[in-house]
């Protein structure tokens, strides 16, 4: 074994070359214990199974369980809360996630047994052993260089070498992108509440269920639940850190970070919530840190280990109108577009997650066509401003029809980027 990792009642451990071995129900006793090194679709039945790559800088395995306590009547514990304040239940199966972070600390990546593993068709090949096309995408729109990284209950934590430290709460369920289970939704619904289980949740959502489910639920918020800046430790520190879950609800979350104070050895920790307090517990016998101390300066310097924007810029006509973003990233899940005509602009948001795909797919932005599902909205805000400009409005129009929200399809290769509404109406931009 070359790497262990737990999170709950499930453990991973690398082995043969990184690759990945599942054992569930660890907190079990031994006759109860299944392993398997199949991961990756379909349903964690892909042979081939699934890599860490030993080019990455760190990974954690991460395990949401639903903890259900009834069958009948159908009761569950485990909760998760988006950025508008919506309770949900946890997905049926739970969530199992190992996050990976590149080299250079930028991006994250996703293996989840549901998504694509390895190729089965190409065995022992370095390139084809995992899938990394899936990526949640890093701080600071991608631009922060993480030094480690940790992950427990769909939760990730990470550390820069300035002592810098971001959390967030996110997984492929949470996305925007399963939407095979969950519906998602960017517009704002009120004081409605998320169902009190996910077996209500999925069927509460069908229209043509809701005389058996007549109880309307909120949907999964978009975009997903941010980052969260955490405060610096007030002391000596390592880049070893770690997340554990303490309870059942997403702000369940105690943060540790190996440090030192007053010449003793131990480790700092908090709970998840930025404006809690760093604590020191001093552990016996530890007689070295394992790694040396960072440069923990006071402040935020986020940006002293920032990376160059993406230079991904693309821009098209669309009805006599100029379509333009800039610096896009593949891993983003919200794209502003600028609309300008005759002088006059405005801002379409698209919320975008990916598509779920069947087979094996290359890392990061290339030739291969790159799809999203989700929706492009505009602001209330600047949806007022088009009355004074007609010719504007009328552009909008065609793509809102609506006027607030419409669903679409993008893709993205490194030479075009492209959105089709339902009603058709396609937009296309070559990259600059």
């Amino acid at each position: 074994m070359t790497g262990l990792s737990v999170d709950g009642s499930r453990l991973v451990v690398l082995a043969n070359g990184g690759r990945v071995y599942t054992l569930e129900s660890a907190d079990q006793t031994p006759e109860l214990w299944w392993w398997t090194s199949r991961f990756g679709s379909p349903i964690w039945l892909n042979p081939g199974g699934t890599y860490v790559r030993s080019d990455q800088r760190a990974w954690s395995f991460s395990w949401l369980d639903p903890i259900y306590t009834s069958v009948i009547p159908f009761e569950q514990r485990a909760t998760w809360t988006d950025d508008a304040g919506h309770s949900h239940p946890v997905g049926g199966a739970g969530v199992t996630t190992v996050y990976t972070l590149s080299q250079d600390g930028t991006r994250i990546y996703i293996l989840d047994p549901w998504l694509p593993g390895g190729d089965p068709l190409k065995p022992g090949s370095k390139r084809f052993g995992g899938d990394y096309s899936y990526e949640m995408q890093g701080p600071l729109d991608g631009r922060f260089a993480a030094r480690n990284l940790s992950s427990a209950g769909s939760t990730t934590f990470l550390i820069n070498d300035y002592g810098d430290m971001y959390t967030r709460l996110w997984d492929f369920d949470m996305s925007g992108a399963d939407t095979l289970f969950f519906s998602y939704t960017p517009d704002d619904q009120g004081n409605l509440k998320g169902a009190p289980n996910n077996f209500e949740g999925f069927f509460a959502q069908y229209p043509f269920l809701r005389a058996l489910f007549p109880q309307p639920y909120a949907k999964f918020q978009l975009p997903p639940p941010a980052w969260v800046r955490q405060p610096k430790v007030p002391g000596e520190v390592t880049s070893q850190i770690s997340i554990q879950q303490t309870g059942y609800t997403s702000d369940d979350r105690e943060l540790r970070v190996e440090g030192r104070k007053d010449g003793k050895l131990g480790y700092w920790r908090k709970p998840i919530d930025p404006d809690a307090s760093w604590i020191f517990v001093p552990v016996p016998g530890q007689r070295r840190l394992s790694e040396p101390p960072l440069d923990n300066r006071p402040g935020d310097t986020s940006r002293l280990t920032m990376v160059a924007p993406s230079g991904n810029d693309y821009s098209g006509r669309y009805r006599g109108a100029t379509v333009s973003t800039s610096d896009f990233d593949h891993a983003a899940e919200t794209v502003d577009l600028k609309i300008c005509k005759g002088g006059a602009c405005t801002t379409l948001t698209a919320f975008i997650a990916p598509t779920p795909r069947p087979n094996w797919t290359p890392a990061g932005l290339t030739a291969e066509t790159r799809y999203y599902q989700g929706f492009l909205r505009i602001d209330p805000a600047e949806k007022a401003k088009l009355a004074a400009d007609p010719a504007l409005a009328a552009v909008v129009t065609s793509l809102l029809p609506n006027g607030r929200t419409e669903n679409i399809i993008a893709t993205a290769t490194t030479k075009q980027m492209t959105f089709l509404t339902m009603d058709g109406e396609k937009v296309t931009l070559p990259r600059r």
